[in-house]
């Protein structure tokens, strides 16, 4: 009796464990679930991604469930293709997940208009200016793809938002565009946009060859126009379909994605140069920007146009793009940590706005200059590696730059250090100037200061190998010291003091010196 009753202590308790396993794996299962408030397939909505049926109107009915939510509100698509045959808008408090397999396709009846675009609390957009159109929406996971754009004849990005705060598109896959951008930030405060590939381009006619073709992948846009007196002027506007406030992009971050076969990668190219409506506070970081070999006019990977506090740091570009970074009318700027080659003109072009640094840079195989500085100011240049450029390693033309300091310039076919204009250094600073650089195996100078410019001084560098003169100064340029510097196997003179205006004070230089 017992052992009967023992054998059946042991059923019930298997029976027990058994019932307990199978409700928490449907705990599991509901919990997993849980956080989707709404699934797009539910009968509530229709939406259906194993047909060629348009599910716009499916989808829609689930994003009108956040319309007047204050908390978000989460909508997820399973794996399937849901074909799109109007613009989808989103509302504020909405976090879109889709499956990894989940794509959303836009049709050829929407070839011309975007795909997905943010909108006010009544639906429409245009309307609301500021930072309060929308909030707190976040697109994460799946394909955003914009479909056979051979059919398209109206540029149109993929995805828009528009004077908004708290904007985030994660981990995503955007596609295909035709002459515009895949996606677009127009006045949004606090912004990301991580880890997502963006890839597939076409051309407008007639531009495949032209080096001045602007779109970028990812476009960090501010609602102004070309037309300050007539602000209604479309083909003046910044962003088209936008209320035209002067409302630019702050704290926003481009972080980690890979760009593919884009005329530009990421950035602004509209700007004023009264500096107002710049954007500000842009971190543009990790990031992986290539386009083909075939495409021999790609114009910017990084366009730093228009801006203000910005980093640059940490991106891999590889050409042929004409500038990995371009800086044009922009203050606060930091150029850090980038891995860039073949690229067809200026690995990094200053032209014009404050630059804090531009340093811990590799360059390689750039056809013309490694690192130019056209205009502006440049606090520090410091700790890059140019190797293999095919005029000079650093060129500065114009503007200013404090210090050139600690950098490596390598196989380079003209100058390692060119200056033909502007000031570098303070005044007579034996501090600032060109300093500690390390220098070889160029075809012209190691250090070449000509033309009408001023150095403050040339100090502590090491040179050897080059083919003409290891520090050369000649016509106007002003140099005050060429003191301590390492000069060797140069095969005309370790140093040229020929300037006709002002001899530099040399000494303490190290090697032959003829």
């Amino acid at each position: 009796m017992r052992g009967h009753m023992d054998r059946m202590m042991r059923s019930l308790a298997v029976c027990i464990f058994s019932c307990t396993a199978l409700l928490l794996a449907d705990g599991d299962t509901a919990g997993a679930q849980a956080h989707y408030d709404y699934i797009v397939t539910d009968g509530e909505f229709g939406a259906d991604g194993t047909d060629r049926d348009s599910d716009a109107r499916a989808i829609q009915r689930a994003f009108e469930k956040a319309i007047g939510a204050k908390e978000p509100v989460t909508i997820y698509f399973p794996a399937g293709t849901y074909y799109i045959d109007k613009p989808l808008r989103i509302y504020s408090n909405t976090h879109l997940v889709l499956d990894d397999n989940a794509v959303i396709y836009r049709m050829d009846s929407l070839i011309d208009r975007g795909l997905l675009h943010n909108v006010d609390q009544n639906g429409r957009m245009d309307v609301t200016g500021g930072y309060d159109m929308s909030e707190n929406i976040t697109i994460e996971g799946g394909t955003w793809d914009g479909g056979d754009i051979k059919k398209a004849s109206k540029g149109s990005d993929i995805i828009r938002f528009d004077h908004a705060r708290n904007i985030t598109v994660k981990d995503c896959t955007v596609r295909n565009t035709y002459d515009c951008h895949l996606i677009e930030f127009v006045g949004i405060e606090g912004g990301s946009i991580s880890g997502c590939t963006l890839t597939g381009f076409r051309y407008r006619q007639g531009h495949s060859n032209d080096w001045a073709y602007a779109r970028e992948a990812v476009q960090l846009e501010s609602a102004w126009t070309n037309n300050e007196a007539d602000k209604t002027e479309v083909s003046s506007l910044w962003a088209k379909g936008s209320v035209v406030d002067g409302t630019s992009c702050r704290k926003v971050a481009v972080t980690g994605n890979r760009v593919i076969d884009f005329p530009c990668g990421i950035g602004q190219h509209h700007y004023t140069k009264n500096g107002k409506h710049r954007n500000e506070d842009i971190t543009i970081s990790g990031n992986t920007i290539t386009c083909p070999s075939s495409w021999k006019h790609c114009k910017t990977a990084i366009t730093c146009g228009g801006m203000n506090q910005v980093l640059i740091s940490e991106n891999v570009v590889k050409g042929p793009y004409r500038f990995s970074v371009h800086v044009v009318e922009s203050d606060g700027v930091n150029i850090q940590k980038n891995k860039m080659t073949g690229i067809s003109m200026n690995g990094i072009m200053v032209d014009s706005g404050k630059v804090k640094a531009i340093a811990g840079n590799t360059l390689s195989s750039v056809r013309k200059h490694g690192i130019s500085v056209g205009g502006g100011t440049v606090t520090r240049i410091e700790g890059n590696i140019v190797k293999g450029a095919k005029i000079d390693g650093l060129s500065v033309d114009g503007g200013s730059v404090k210090l050139i300091c600690g950098n490596t310039f390598q196989n380079i076919k003209k100058h390692g250090i060119s200056i033909t204009g502007g000031a570098i250094g303070t005044g007579r600073s034996r501090s600032t100037g060109i300093q500690k650089n390390k220098i070889r195996d160029c075809r012209a100078n190691g250090i070449s200061v000509s033309v009408d410019c001023r150095v403050s001084a040339v100090r502590g560098n090491k040179i050897t190998g080059v083919r003409n003169n290891g520090i050369s100064v000649t016509d106007r340029a002003k140099v005050y010291w060429i003191t301590g510097n390492t000069i060797r196997k140069c095969k005309k003179h370790g140093i040229w003091n020929g300037s006709t205006v002002r001899r530099a004070k040399v000494g303490g230089n190290k090697g032959k010196v003829k």
